[in-house]
């Protein structure tokens, strides 16, 4: 019998080429995450807002929003929603459209 611990350990996305569960990319120099980050600068250069303004439209600095964009620094899931939220876009406008895809199919997955 296999657990759900092993089975998830195990799953592998050949469109990503990382294991899910096990060794995957942790560094903001992810290909989808450097993607995720330059939309997000798209969408607050769209609002014609500078780093500045916008760090404090989500109480951050300046050059806490210029390592975000530059992939220095990785948003967790709360503040990437915070930024959506102050952006006034969802956060599923600035995924990857490969990750979009990867979450369709695992959510019809569970059905």
């Amino acid at each position: 019998m296999v657990s759900a611990h092993t089975s998830k350990q195990n799953i592998v996305d050949s469109d990503f080429g990382y294991s899910w569960g096990g060794n995957r990319m942790s560094s903001a120099q992810d290909p989808h995450y450097i993607e995720f980050a330059t939309r997000l600068r798209a969408a607050r250069k769209a609002r014609r807002l500078s780093q500045k303004e916008f760090g404090e439209l989500v109480n951050q600095r300046q050059s806490f929003i210029s390592k975000v964009e530059t992939c220095e620094r990785r948003l967790d899931i709360i503040e990437a929603c915070a930024w959506c939220i102050a952006l006034g876009i969802r956060l599923d406008d600035v995924l990857p459209p490969s990750l979009k895809k990867a979450l369709d199919d695992a959510a019809g997955q569970q059905r």
